[in-house]
């Protein structure tokens, strides 16, 4: 699962060059953030998303990419799928308006 992190963190490099929009961009980040917190409750590894992360050639994306990252492993792993489905829509929504507040202005 850790995996599906590429495609958002590649989706968020192009988007980085030739978003169309504000909503286009956030919505990359919603999804990678939604990617590494729903990995992040299932068991997956900080060092794992970290080796991925390392591999982006755009700064500006893989520095974003580190601080979600950071971010997910600063939460709790819950035990109960409701907890667990909880914390990653609060993580995802919480990138997504951060993202839209930085953006918008």
């Amino acid at each position: 699962m850790i995996k599906q992190l590429i495609v958002p963190a590649l989706l968020l490099y192009a988007a980085n060059s030739f978003a169309e929009s504000t909503f286009e961009t956030c919505d990359l980040i919603e999804e990678m953030a939604e990617s590494v917190m729903t990995t992040r409750q299932n068991g997956g590894t900080m060092r794992g998303f970290l080796k991925i992360a390392e591999g982006i050639d755009d700064i500006k994306v893989k520095n974003l990419t580190i601080r979600i990252i950071e971010n997910a492993f600063e939460k709790t792993r819950w035990n109960t799928e409701s907890s667990k489905t909880r914390e990653i829509e609060n993580f995802k929504e919480y990138w997504y308006k951060s993202c839209y507040r930085s953006l918008k202005k």
